[in-house]
This record gives structure tokens, sequence and C-alpha cells, in this order.
């Protein structure tokens, strides 16, 4: 039987792929064998110095003693009570701010553009102050239209003129009537005449009227337009410059504030604020500037906060010569806490 060098092709191929098999076999045993011998040597060096170090550890003490100083040692632990107490005392919360007592952001009760600025920042502003201003070029036009018509006489004066003569011929022809040189006819349209004519007066006049109310609305309407400030204090921002748009969503043109009281809000635990009345006078330390202030408590709450166990109170702080800086961090003091009237710290 003949060989088919195909047949022949396909064994030598299959030999050859199987006899790389084997070998990749061997490789892999000889490796994994190699892997156990290094590992078996590993745990065996690591058995060796645990030994050692066991040994070395059984002739010293387990936790090393180092030497204490004196003092140290003999300090006492507080108890975790007598920590807390001291960290309330001395906690921040028994502080607060200096606010002005009232602090307006002034707004713009229509939207346009602005077209003048009367105020800058730090000047001292009075009630009813015109601190802006929109553009009223239109509103103002309206005005004058308006302002025209009702100023005008001419139309008036001529119904008048003609309801005068329109009264006389009805007269005239009442009496001839009665002569009997006049008919009812003409008597009767006569005094037709005459009421339309009375009738054309008043609604000339009450078409001024309108005028005049017309007038009151653009006035209102351009009154409007101007920003007034609503108390006396300080301008501390300025939100808008000659020619801004000023849309109803954003109408906040000028911040306001009064100085010349201030406020100060604690929150006070419930041991000291318990010991403070309504009207009572305490100090108020500027701890920033180490001024003393007098003040005066306006509120006590008579709740106390259950999560934090404190109390609010509000302080008023007299201030119309300007010696105290708002924003500034300051603490209370009252009764036998408070500085002597005499001290030097008291500004």
């Amino acid at each position: 039987m003949k060989c088919n060098p195909f047949n022949r092709a396909i064994e030598f191929g299959s030999w050859k792929s199987q006899t790389l098999f084997l070998l990749r076999g061997v490789v892999t045993v000889v490796a994994m064998g190699l892997c156990v011998d290094f590992a078996f040597a590993q745990d065996a060096s690591i058995g060796k110095s645990q030994t050692q170090g066991t040994t070395k550890a059984s002739s010293r003490p387990l936790f090393p003693r180092r030497s204490v100083p004196a003092k140290a040692a003999s300090t006492k632990i507080e108890s975790p009570t007598t920590v807390s107490s001291i960290v309330l005392r001395s906690s921040s919360s028994d502080e607060a701010f200096a606010e002005p007592i009232d602090s307006i952001n002034v707004a713009c009760g229509e939207s346009g553009i602005v077209g003048d600025v009367l105020v800058k920042l730090g000047d001292e502003v009075t009630e009813d102050q015109l601190l802006f201003e929109l553009d009223k070029t239109v509103l103002g036009a309206m005005l004058s239209v308006a302002q025209s018509k009702a100023d005008s006489k001419a139309q008036l004066k001529a119904s008048q003129v003609e309801l005068e003569t329109k009264t006389i011929r009805y007269q005239k022809l009442v009496e001839l009537k009665k002569d009997g040189a006049g008919s009812a006819e003409e008597v009767i349209k006569s005094k037709a005449d005459m009421d339309v004519a009375q009738q054309n007066v008043v609604a000339i006049q009450e078409q001024t009227e309108q005028y005049r109310l017309e007038m009151k609305q653009i006035e209102a309407q351009i009154e409007q337009r101007r920003i007034r400030s609503p108390m006396n204090g300080v301008v501390v921002e300025v939100k808008r410059k000659i020619g801004e748009f000023i849309s109803i969503n954003d109408p906040h043109v000028v911040t306001v504030v009064q100085l010349d009281t201030l406020k100060a809000v604690f929150h006070l635990p419930t041991t000291r604020a318990a010991k403070i009345n309504q009207g009572d006078a305490v100090d108020i330390v500027f701890t920033e500037t180490n001024q003393v202030a007098l003040g005066i408590i306006e509120y006590v709450s008579p709740v106390t906060k259950a999560a934090s166990g404190r109390v609010r109170v509000e302080v008023l702080i007299d201030n119309q010569e300007r010696k105290y800086r708002s924003g500034l961090r300051c603490q209370i003091r009252h009764g036998s806490e408070r500085t002597s009237m005499m001290s030097p710290n008291y500004k």
C-alpha cells in the first residue's frame, strides 16, 4: 500500500505537538518542586528566629518601664464630669458678636435702568432720604401731557359761555310765554338746549378731574422709581451703578444699617441665664479691642434648648457715639462678674 505524503505530514505534526506537551509538563513539575523546597526552608528559618526571640523576650519585661518625673507621677486624673464642666465654662458659645440692631436691604419696587445714584459707601443717611432713582424719561413726558390737559381752561370757559347764553334765551322765552307772545314748543326746546350745555360743562369738569388723577398716578409711578432710606443709618453696601438694569428677581440696590444701638445674642448655660432678668444692666466685654460697654438685657428666653442646655439672651448696647465696632466678638458679665464703672477699661 502506498503511503500518502499528506498523511505522513499529519503524523509528523501530531508527534511533534505531543513531544512539546510532555516537555512542558516536566518543566512544570520541576518548578513546583523547587517552590516547595523554598517554602520549607523559609518556614524553618522563621521558626528558628521566633524561638530565639521568645528566649530573649523571657529575659526582659513585656512592657518596658519609662522613667516618670515625680510631679507627673503624682498628678491626679480628673473625672469626666469635672472635665466637661471646665470645657463648658470656657466654651466659645458663651461669646457673641455685636451686630447692628437693624439692617435693611433696600429694594426697588419696579424694574428699570438706574438713572442716578445719590449715595456712596459710608454715607450717613436719614429716614426718607433719596438714595437711588430709576430712569423716568417716559413717565416725565406722560406727566407733562396730563398736566397740560388738566391746566387747560379754554374748553371749560367756552362751555360755560354757551351755558350762560342758552340760559338767558330760555329765561326770555319763558317771560314771552307768560305775556302770550311765545310758544310752548320754543320754551321746551330752549330748556333742552340749556340742559345740554349744562351737562357739557359738567363733562369738561369731570374730564379735567380725570387729568388731575392721571397726574397723581404718574407721580406715584415716578415716586415708586425713587428709592428712599427707610431709617436713619449708614450705607454699608451699594450694589448698582448708573446705567445698570434692575430686575424684579434681584431688586436689592443698597444696604443701610443702624449703628446707634448694637445687639448681641448670647446662648448661656441655664445656671447663668437663671440669674439674669430683663432690664438688668450688664457689662459687654469686647475681647478684640479690650473695651467694656454698658448693656441692657432686652430678652431672656423662657425656654432652655434641650439639645444644648442653653438659653437665648439678647443684649442692647448703646452706641450713640460710635465707640464700638459692629461685628466684634464680645462676652457678657453680670452681677459680681461686672467691671467697676471706674475701671480704666470701661470706655
